[in-house]
């Protein structure tokens, strides 16, 4: 099995977990967009039980980029400006329902993602990548 296959076990619809990935991945690449070229920074990992996510931030103080972190998960929350903010909300409320923990912090001049897969929320992969039809 691979790793992917391994992350889908963890009973997280293919379709869901695609729109976590997409939401950080977009995320990290918007943030780091106004920095100049050789500041910016974007890296995404993933073993069989987490995936994690670092980017580059353009927050001037460790101190002001902590707080920010710190309220990723409010809905409406956003450093990018009004009438934003709803991504990463859906992100935590999406992981939560399947016992998946999300974690945000900022490490070394680092935004950092870590998602990890919960051995007890483990089905088989075939009932994760079923189609839904039923046999007979």
């Amino acid at each position: 099995m691979n790793r992917l296959g391994k992350l889908l076990s963890y009973g997280i619809p293919q379709n869901e977990l695609v729109d976590i990935l997409n939401n950080l991945i977009s995320n990290s690449f918007e943030a780091v967009e106004d920095l100049d070229q050789e500041k910016r920074f974007v890296w995404l990992d993933f073993s069989e039980n987490t995936i994690e996510i670092k980017n580059s931030a353009l927050f001037d103080t460790e101190k002001d980029m902590a707080a920010q972190v710190g309220r990723f998960k409010e809905k409406g929350y956003s450093t990018k400006g009004p009438d934003r903010g709803y991504g990463l909300s859906n992100v935590y409320t999406v992981a939560e329902k399947y016992g998946v923990k999300v974690n945000s912090d900022y490490v070394n001049g680092l935004v950092v993602f870590k998602m990890e897969f919960q051995a007890e929320k483990a089905t088989a992969p075939e009932e994760t990548l079923s189609s839904g039809a039923e046999d007979g």
